[in-house]
């Protein structure tokens, strides 16, 4: 069993992972980008030595003033780059700090909010007994029983389903003829086909009794949806009546002196929504500084990018490869050190530029897998799925499922999937945004089966 505090720590350190893994390669990327130049710059002085060797004095005067010069700039751009660059990492730094702090602030208000709770129960405690009395109470008390029970098994049926409509449905991903049809919309309105494609879909069609297989499928995919939303029309009537019971007991305990504790918890409550926006404007203002620093770091800067370009461009001209054929052909005095120099200096710029290229495709990767974990740690909180009375059966969430997950195994709406399969309430009237202590009520989408709320819609798309 996972509690929901835990819950969201693993996740948010998962996610402080990934983020100290995209900082490190940002650093790499920009070590390994200005090696390139520094390399391009060797390359310079071998060439200005082969132009002392082999031309003379009026052919290597000019020649060699351009290469200096580039080599120049090339050293004045690296300065400023170099600083730069560490201007943009401390600004990482301290969002990561600002986020890291703004954490542990509203986990210390989820512990405030827990002592003020545990105050309203124990005095909710304490009135239930004169309610009791109340024959109108114990009614309503009793319907509501009910109708939360009737939910938790309809939610179960539903998500049994769901399962069993994954598997139910495999044989059909894995018929090459009925996916072929299926996907184009065979004998729906959409369907387009010339006469020879239509005639021959008919016989494909024909052949694996296409009809009666699709109405199959379509049941089988139709049939969770179904009963998911019986399954929310149902928990909604069980909130509606958690609420009025709720509502009673709210009255009962205020006049046992709970009022006070009631006030501390709502200005908590309020508290934690504005701690939740902020931390979304730190993740905000963190992803405008990656992008930012990713430019730098991968040299699309236009002072780098142009110093670069034009150092690389000089030193590719045909006099000077020329020259360098010709100190290869026709060696004299240190040619052969310097050309091999050159190749050398030559195979490790293009060893920089494979790392370049393999460290880009880590970081696309890292910074996707950063926006789900973003959004997920998002619809965690506004479920209200941190809360202590929140917990999910499912161990596996934050084991093995997470690193398939963080694999790309299993898309976003998938791994979210089965969180809300696997949650569990462990007293009602709980839930929803301001760290779900049951003081408004979660919006109705975040609740259905199968389908991601506002907070992951976005993210998830299709998938």
């Amino acid at each position: 069993m996972i509690t929901g505090p835990d819950a969201l720590r693993s996740i948010e350190e998962a996610l402080r992972d990934i983020r100290r893994e995209e900082d490190e390669i940002l650093r790499r990327l920009g070590r390994t980008g200005e090696l390139v130049v520094r390399l391009r710059t060797q390359e310079g002085e071998l060439c200005r030595q082969l132009i002392s060797i082999r031309l003379d004095a009026a052919g290597r005067e000019a020649l060699s003033a351009e290469i200096s010069a580039a080599e120049a700039a090339a050293f004045t751009m690296l300065r400023e780059h170099d600083g730069a660059l560490s201007e943009a990492a401390a600004d990482l730094v301290g969002l990561d700090a600002s986020i890291a702090a703004e954490s542990a602030a509203r986990a210390a208000l989820q512990k405030e909010a827990a002592v003020r709770d545990t105050e309203l129960r124990a005095l909710a405690a304490k009135a239930r007994p004169a309610l009791g009395s109340d024959p109108g109470y114990g009614r309503l008390a009793a319907n509501a029983r009910r109708l939360a029970e009737t939910a938790e098994l309809a939610l179960a049926k539903a998500a049994a389903a769901e399962r069993a409509g994954v598997a139910n449905a495999h044989p059909f991903g894995d018929d090459p003829l009925f996916m072929y049809l299926w996907r184009r919309q065979y004998a729906q309105p959409a369907y387009q086909a010339g006469p020879v494609a239509k005639a021959l879909d008919g016989w494909v069609a024909r052949l694996i009794d296409y009809p009666t297989a699709r109405a199959r499928f379509e049941a089988i995919a139709a049939l969770p949806a179904r009963l998911a939303e019986h399954a929310e029309r149902l928990a909604e009537k069980a909130r509606s009546a958690a609420r009025e019971i709720a509502a009673i007991e709210s009255r009962a305990v205020d006049s046992a002196g709970g009022a006070e504790a009631r006030r501390a918890l709502s200005a908590i409550v309020t508290r934690i929504e504005a701690s939740d926006e902020s931390a979304r404007a730190l993740a905000d203002r963190r992803d405008e500084a990656m992008r930012a620093d990713r430019g730098l770091a991968e040299g699309r800067d236009p002072a780098f990018a142009g110093t670069l370009e034009a150092l690389t461009g000089l030193l590719s001209r045909r006099d000077l490869m020329r020259l360098v054929d010709e100190a290869r052909t026709t060696p004299r005095g240190q040619d052969p050190t310097i050309t091999a120099q050159l190749d050398d200096l030559r195979r490790r710029a293009l060893e920089a530029d494979d790392d370049l290229r393999e460290q880009r495709g880590r970081l696309g990767t890292l910074e996707a897998r950063r926006r789900d974990l973003e959004a997920l740690v998002d619809a965690l909180k506004a479920n209200g799925f941190d809360n202590p009375h929140s917990s999910f059966a499912d161990e596996d969430l934050i084991g093995d499922a997470l690193d398939v997950f963080l694999h790309g195994e299993i898309s976003l709406s998938g791994y979210w999937e089965r969180w809300r399969l696997s949650h569990h309430w462990d007293a009602p009237g709980y839930g929803g945004p301001g760290g779900g202590w049951g003081l408004r009520v979660p919006p109705a989408t975040d609740a259905r089966l199968g389908e991601p709320g506002p907070v992951l819609r976005s993210a998830v798309g299709a998938a």
